[in-house]
């Protein structure tokens, strides 16, 4: 028969491991990003703000995300860590004359152009090629609230014009669209981004602007899981101490 001492410290130990489970700590997430909800648009002037930027053909200012976010995410808090990258695709109309002009190495996500005949005598055209993006380590994305990071453009990203060509790069901080959103159905768990930055490059890049709308998800580990562990340690210490008393 099981003393009153030694169900209650049994018992002791499931409320506890029960409390744990509760206990506010940061928890180490990886979300991947939903293509078919996540866009990034190149928007801006040349000679501003006379020269708006439209797409070169159907829609080729703007392109699809994909890849991966990572951080801690603690009571409604995600603080990026190393590692999130948010990667442009080829762009759908890649390939089919005469778009993404004017033509260069590398991989075509965004063309854009201006009406600038007038002033210089031609169009304005863009190509950016193999661009991609990632959150440097501290920024927060806190749900309710504006999103503090930094899209920060990789090495290796260009812009190709007929104005001149150069790397892109990030210098500005970004300028947040709304608020982060962090929300589950019990199953999945959904962080929504809106932010925009700014790229700067050679020539007439340094007036080119980067929206973007980040969604991406990740599954939701079973809340009880902990609980359930503790449980069965408990569970098994019982056993081994009514074996241990009936021998």
């Amino acid at each position: 028969m099981m003393t009153p001492r030694v169900g209650s410290t049994l018992l002791a130990t499931v409320v506890a491991l029960a409390a744990l489970s509760g206990v506010a700590q940061a928890v180490p997430v990886s979300y991947t990003i939903d293509p078919l909800q996540s866009t990034v648009t190149s928007s801006g002037w040349i000679f501003a703000p006379n020269f708006p930027f439209l797409p070169q053909y159907d829609a080729t200012n703007t392109n699809s995300l994909q890849g991966t976010i990572v951080g801690d995410l603690n009571l409604g808090v995600l603080t990026a860590t190393a590692g999130s990258l948010i990667d442009l695709p080829l762009h759908p109309q890649a390939g089919t004359a005469p778009f993404f002009q004017p033509a260069g190495p590398g991989e075509d996500n965004i063309a854009i152009m201006a009406n600038t005949q007038s002033v210089i005598g031609v169009a304005f055209l863009a190509a950016i090629r193999d661009i991609a993006f990632t959150i440097p380590a501290g920024g927060t994305m806190t749900n309710g609230a504006p999103a503090v990071i930094n899209l920060q453009i990789l090495p290796g990203a260009t812009l190709n014009t007929n104005l001149g060509s150069g790397a892109l790069n990030s210098n500005a901080p970004n300028v947040s669209l709304g608020n982060v959103t962090i929300s589950n159905n019990g199953l999945v768990e959904t962080i929504t981004i809106p932010v925009m930055t700014s790229s700067l490059g050679s020539g007439p890049a340094n007036l080119s602007e980067t929206t973007a709308r980040i969604v991406a998800t990740r599954p939701i580990p079973e809340p009880s899981t902990f609980v359930l562990a503790g449980l069965g340690i408990a569970g098994m210490a019982l056993v081994a101490w009514k074996k241990r008393h009936a021998a």
